[in-house]
């Protein structure tokens, strides 16, 4: 979905889905290295099954991953996705991330990105989590009202015969929120 809304002129960018790497760490490695990124965004959709009978827990993967962006690029990591605004302050904090985008990101990635390139003030960029006065601030994110004014996700970089091969799916978001509020369920975190 960001990169679908992202100006491809402007910003070029590349997006890596590690769902059938055979090594996904050297996956990452390899993706740096033949791309050199100015920027890194590491969307994070679950950090766990969503399944209060599993003790499965996402978290030391995904350090792994960020310790093989860290090793492979100086560039400024930026985390979003529906798991990562369910706990911001502490993914924040253990995954040692540059910024992160809480809710949405279709608009606040692609300002995030001109803002940076032109060195303008961050402070009040709506969904921005960063670093300050030794703890992180969360600036309160903006929703998307207006669906017709952003582009559908770009899922170019997905080989989705892979997904219909193995029983899997590529989600179509229909509707935002949910009212039933399950305590498992990022759902009244994200889209309300």
């Amino acid at each position: 979905y960001v990169l679908g809304n992202l100006d491809r002129e402007r910003h070029p960018a590349k997006a890596l889905d590690l769902m059938f790497q055979d090594s996904p760490l050297q996956a990452i490695r390899e993706t740096i290295r033949e791309v050199q990124p100015e920027i890194i965004g590491l969307s994070i959709r679950n950090f766990d099954e969503l399944d209060m009978t599993s003790r499965v827990c996402y978290l030391p993967e995904l350090k792994e991953v960020v310790g093989a962006i860290r090793e492979s690029s100086q560039a400024p990591l930026v985390l979003g996705g529906v798991g990562f605004t369910v706990m911001p302050r502490q993914l924040m904090a253990y995954l040692e991330a540059d910024y992160g985008i809480v809710g949405e990101g279709e608009r606040a990635f692609p300002e995030l990105l001109n803002r940076l390139e032109n060195g303008s003030d961050l402070k009040d960029l709506p969904g921005l989590i960063f670093k300050e006065s030794g703890g992180f601030r969360i600036n309160p994110p903006v929703r998307i009202e207006d669906l017709d004014g952003i582009h559908p996700p770009d899922r170019s970089f997905m080989d989705l015969q892979q997904y219909v091969q193995n029983k899997g799916f590529v989600g179509v978001i229909s509707k935002k929120g949910c009212p039933q509020g399950c305590i498992w369920c990022p759902s009244p975190y994200y889209p309300g």
